[in-house]
Order: C-alpha cells, then sequence, then structure tokens
C-alpha cells in the first residue's frame, strides 16, 4: 500500500516471521508448541484408530496441516480464511481423539 508517497507492507508474507513479530519469542514458542501438539495428536490418534473411515480423515488432516505450514512459508495463512479451515480439521481432529473417551 501507499502512505504519504512511501510504499509500505500490510504483513509479512511468512506466517512464521509474522507471528514472531506480532507475539515475540514467547508467543512464537507457544505457536510452535501448538503445532506440535496437533500433530502430535494426529498421529498418536491415526495409529490407534481401528476404523478406515476415520483413518483416512486423519490421514488427511496430517496432510492438510502439513499443506497448511508449507504454504505458511510463503504466505501469512493466519489470516481470517484460510484460518478457519485449520482450526476446523484441529476440531474434527480431537473430536476423533475423544469420540470414545469417558467424560
Amino acid at each position: 500500500y501507499f502512505e504519504d508517497g512511501v510504499q509500505g507492507f500490510s504483513h509479512p508474507h511468512n506466517t512464521y516471521l509474522g507471528i514472531l513479530a506480532d507475539t515475540g519469542v514467547i508467543g512464537f514458542g507457544a505457536f510452535i508448541f501448538m503445532i506440535g501438539f496437533f500433530f502430535w495428536n494426529a498421529i498418536k490418534t491415526y495409529r490407534t484408530r481401528t476404523d478406515a473411515f476415520d483413518s483416512m480423515v486423519l490421514l488427511g488432516i496430517i496432510g492438510s496441516y502439513t499443506a497448511f505450514l508449507a504454504l505458511g512459508m510463503l504466505d501469512y495463512v493466519f489470516s481470517a480464511e484460510p484460518a478457519y479451515f485449520f482450526w476446523f480439521t484441529s476440531g474434527i481432529l480431537f473430536t476423533l481423539k475423544n469420540e470414545n473417551s469417558a467424560f
């Protein structure tokens, strides 16, 4: 964008740099922990499921996380619409994880 004749940018085109710049080292560490936690739970749940449909959904979630984070190196993907998909798939993951758990 242009403001007073000076060219600027609205956000970095890298998710990791954007989160680091917005939240600092502690926020970036929390982000990396959250991503690792989601991947760990997805893989752990995939290994324990016996239903073929659930296993295929979990593989799709793992693949979508991988693609989402790879795209994050080229653009800031935690803006509005792309982030909805991330949180939606995370909700499906934890629904499948807790499906047979006692509350």
